[in-house]
């Protein structure tokens, strides 16, 4: 029963991750829409977060409706009563062999989860290129200001030495 709680917890808590980061994703793509007034590589920027940010919401509900499904199918527990009768009917410590019913479902179970696993990684797998692209765009704007800033300072430098070098006429 604690598992089908913590499970219902994980597939809400996913659902509900999703739900924000894709509504927030939605409305930056609505207000970074052409008519937006916006520096054009920062929108590009913000666009393409976006959109990796709605994909990446779409493989979380994916994922979530895998887990859920895993419990409403009751693969988990055919899997766990598979196991309990072969324990049963072990002896010496020997299983006996998978019946054909058996292994099958042995298929099916493994890659329906080998597909949950993948998809668990292609999610931390974009969440990480995500994380990258932000890196990156914000340390070339870092960059553009302290270049700004620099560019700023010499001008200053240079009014302030042709300041000093005029001659005074007091």
């Amino acid at each position: 029963m604690t598992e089908r709680i913590t499970m219902a917890v994980l597939v809400a808590a996913l659902v509900g991750v999703s739900w924000y980061y894709c509504r927030k994703a939605w409305r930056t793509l609505q207000a970074t829409g052409p008519t937006c007034e916006m520096i054009p590589e920062e929108r590009r920027f913000l666009r393409r977060q976006a959109w990796r940010r709605l994909v990446n919401g779409g493989f979380m509900v994916a994922l979530a409706l895998m887990l859920a499904g895993s419990y409403v199918l009751g693969l988990q527990s055919r899997a766990e009563a598979i196991g309990l009768e072969r324990e049963a009917k072990a002896v010496n410590g020997v299983k006996p062999p998978l019946t054909p019913e058996q292994q099958q479902f042995g298929r099916l179970f493994s890659g329906y989860v080998i597909v949950l696993l993948l998809l668990l990684a292609l999610i931390i797998f974009l969440a990480g290129i995500d994380l990258f692209a932000t890196r990156r765009y914000a340390i070339t704007q870092l960059r553009r200001i302290q270049d700004d800033r620099r560019a700023m300072m010499e001008r200053q430098m240079e009014r302030w030495r042709q300041e000093r070098n005029r001659p005074s006429w007091n």
